[in-house]
C-alpha cells in the first residue's frame, strides 16, 4: 500500500514537467491517474492542457473526464468532512462538465458521469430531490447502453435506482429489476480489479427483497418466460436473473441460486468478498473503504 502511494506521488510530479506530444497521451495519462486514485492531480492535468483539445470529440473526452475526476474529488471531500453545500456545488460542476459533453459528442461515458454526477447530487440533498433526479438519470442511462450495451457500471447504477427508490405509484423502484440488473452489472464487467461496490449493492438488493428459496423457484420459470419474450435491451434486463436459471452456481457459493435464499445468498456474497479482499496483494485506497461498509454491513445482519 505505502509503495503504491509512493508512487502515485512520483508520478504526480512527473506530471506537472510532462511535455505531451499528442492528446492521446494526455488522456491516456489522465485514465491513468484516475486507475490510480490520484483525482485532484488528474483534474489539474487535464485542466492545464485544456487548450489543446480542438475537435468536438477533444473536447468532449476532456469534459466527461473532468467530471469523473469532479465527482471522485467531491466523494473524498465528504470523507474529509465538507459541507453540504460544497459537495453540491462540487457535484453541481460535475454534472455540468458531462453535460457539455453530451452537447458536444455525445457518448456512453459523457451521460454516464452526467446521470452520476446528478444521482451524487440529489443524494447529497436529500429524499425529495433524489426522486426528483431519478428520471432523468434514467433517461441519461438509458442512453449509456444505447451506445454501448455492456457497459458494465450504467448497469449496476440501474440496481441501485430500482433498489432505492420507492415503488409505483410514487417511483419506479422495483427490488425484482434491481436484482437483475445488478447480477447484469457483475456479468458484464471485463475489468481486473474486485468490484466490491458491485458485489455489495446485490448482496443488499437480495437482503431487501427477502425472497425464500422455494418462492424463487417458482419465479425462475416465469423470469426467464419474460426474458426471452421482451425485445427491448432494457425491458429484457429486468428479467436477467431468469435467463441464469435456478441452477447457476456465482463463484461466491458452492450452492445455486436456487438453492439459497435471498439472505442466505447477501451474506454468502459479503463474507466471499471479505475473503477476496483479504488475498488481495495491494488493495487500493477505494478498496479499503468499501471493505469497511461491507464489514459494518455484514455486522448489521448477525
Amino acid at each position: 500500500m505505502y509503495k503504491r502511494l509512493i508512487s502515485v506521488a512520483v508520478m504526480s510530479l512527473m506530471v506537472m514537467s510532462m511535455v505531451f506530444a499528442d492528446v492521446s497521451e494526455i488522456f491516456s495519462q489522465a485514465d491513468q491517474l484516475y486507475e490510480d486514485e490520484a483525482y485532484t492531480t488528474g483534474f489539474a492535468l487535464l485542466e492545464e492542457n485544456e487548450s489543446l483539445f480542438s475537435s468536438k470529440e477533444e473536447k468532449a473526452g476532456y469534459l466527461w473526464r473532468m467530471a469523473r475526476f469532479q465527482l471522485f474529488i467531491a466523494d473524498d471531500r465528504e470523507r474529509e468532512g465538507a459541507s453540504k453545500s460544497e459537495l453540491l456545488d462540487l457535484y453541481d460542476r460535475g454534472r455540468d462538465f458531462a453535460g457539455d459533453a453530451v452537447a458536444l459528442f455525445p457518448s456512453a461515458d459523457a451521460y454516464y458521469w452526467k446521470s452520476s454526477n446528478v444521482g451524487k447530487w440529489g443524494e447529497t440533498k436529500g429524499i425529495l430531490d433524489s426522486l426528483a433526479k431519478a428520471k432523468p438519470m434514467r433517461t441519461d442511462l438509458l442512453k449509456v447502453i444505447d451506445f454501448d450495451p455492456e457497459y458494465a457500471d450504467a448497469w449496476y447504477v440501474f440496481g441501485r435506482l430500482y433498489m432505492l427508490l420507492p415503488g409505483w405509484p410514487i417511483s419506479f423502484g422495483n427490488g425484482s429489476y434491481a436484482v437483475s440488473f445488478t447480477r447484469r452489472s457483475i456479468d458484464t464487467y471485463t475489468g481486473e480489479d474486485l468490484k466490491i461496490s458491485y458485489y455489495q449493492s446485490l448482496a443488499e438488493t437480495l437482503w431487501s427483497r427477502d425472497s425464500s428459496d422455494g418462492e424463487l423457484r417458482k419465479k425462475f420459470s416465469s423470469m426467464a418466460s419474460s426474458y426471452r419474450k421482451e425485445k427491448d435491451l432494457f425491458d429484457k434486463m429486468k428479467y436477467y436473473e431468469g435467463s441464469l436459471g435456478e441452477s447457476f452456481r456465482p463463484e461466491y457459493s458452492s450452492m445455486t441460486i436456487g438453492q439459497m435464499s435471498d439472505r442466505e445468498e447477501a451474506v454468502a456474497i459479503l463474507r466471499w468478498v471479505i475473503d477476496a479482499y483479504d488475498r488481495l496483494p495491494a488493495p487500493t485506497r477505494g478498496e479499503t473503504n468499501s471493505i469497511e461498509e461491507v464489514k459494518e454491513l455484514l455486522a448489521s445482519w448477525d
